[in-house]
């Protein structure tokens, strides 16, 4: 939650010593999870396999919350690695078998991560259906982090179907809520989105003192994080703004470097945004972005995206043509 990753992975791999040392399964479990989730970004098929083994000891004690925070996790990472019919499967079994046991807060975990799934694909009416069903479920159980995840996709969700001003709104709420339970980097994409919505809306001042409070951030962290490509892109268009072309390219292919590893929606997502008005100034470098991400699973399965890079391809094939 502080953001820094490597303390977390480090912590997190001390207590699964630990828990094999203690030899308590459950314990074992709880440390596996914690394991997996600070490496599903950079190794995810050694966080897969321990899930697998978390979900295991679960099923082989008969610990239905181990269980599902399993299946939620296992479809967290396929959602990541683009298998969609995977990571529905995932999510559905956490929820049917959350409900089922009545864990609560585990259903709306589960609704969380099915309603970002459906987002991700397109389908708008199916997620806000996901997430509206984990805010009110987060709610009952005062979880103030899931309230905090589903607003903020909620917001998302909201800007992606052009309702910029129940966007903003939201955004604002979120900014406040990740401030007071400490979440740094949804704090920070929030701020973002919400600066890129009053760019969008002319309301010039208000964008550039959401990038002074980005740019801090920003600079102290070396690694990609969920949101990231928020700011990036609100730094991206006030750079355009003020006609900084070659500051505006360096920070694009900065910006894509750091994302390629882990985040290919992200950086594909960059791509689709900046590639027409970065060409000019960069053509061979955006070229060679909408090339690398315009057949990959992560835009072949967002309609958005898709269609974004599809139109820049076709300029591309009719500039070669015409020269």
């Amino acid at each position: 939650r502080l953001g820094d990753p490597t303390a977390a992975q480090r912590v997190a791999a001390e207590a699964l010593q630990i828990a094999e040392t203690v030899g308590d399964p459950l314990s074992i479990a709880d440390a596996c999870i914690r394991a997996a989730i600070t490496i599903q970004f950079e190794e995810p098929a050694r966080a897969r396999t321990l899930f697998r083994r978390a979900l295991e000891i679960s099923t082989a004690i008969g610990e239905n919350v181990r269980r599902v925070r399993c299946f939620v996790n296992l479809g967290v990472l396929e959602l990541y690695e683009n298998n969609w019919d995977a990571a529905r499967s995932a999510f559905g079994s956490g929820v049917d078998e959350a409900r089922a046991a009545g864990l609560t807060e585990l259903w709306a975990l589960g609704s969380l991560n099915l309603g970002v799934t459906a987002a991700r694909v397109g389908e708008y009416d199916e997620a806000a259906q996901y997430l509206g069903e984990a805010l009110r479920l987060s709610a009952v159980v005062q979880n103030s982090e899931l309230q905090l995840y589903a607003a903020y996709n909620l917001a998302h969700l909201e800007r992606d179907r052009g309702r910029s001003r129940e966007a903003a709104d939201t955004y604002e709420l979120v900014m406040a809520l990740a401030e007071r339970i400490g979440q740094a980097e949804v704090q920070e994409g929030a701020r973002a989105a919400f600066g890129l919505i009053r760019l969008e809306s002319g309301r010039e001042e208000e964008a550039r003192r959401a990038a002074e409070c980005i740019a801090p951030f920003l600079a102290t962290r070396t690694d990609w994080f969920q949101g990231r490509e928020l700011a990036e892109a609100l730094l991206l268009r006030l750079l355009l703004l003020d006609r900084a072309h070659d500051r505006a390219v360096e920070a694009f292919t900065r910006a894509l470097t750091l994302a390629h590893p882990t985040d290919i929606y992200g950086a594909a997502w960059l791509t689709a945004e900046f590639g027409d008005e970065l060409r000019p100034f960069a053509g061979d470098i955006v070229q060679a972005a909408i090339e690398r991400y315009a057949t990959r699973p992560e835009v072949l399965g967002n309609p958005k995206i898709r269609d974004r890079l599809t139109v820049l391809l076709i300029d591309s094939k009719s500039t070669i043509d015409r020269s």
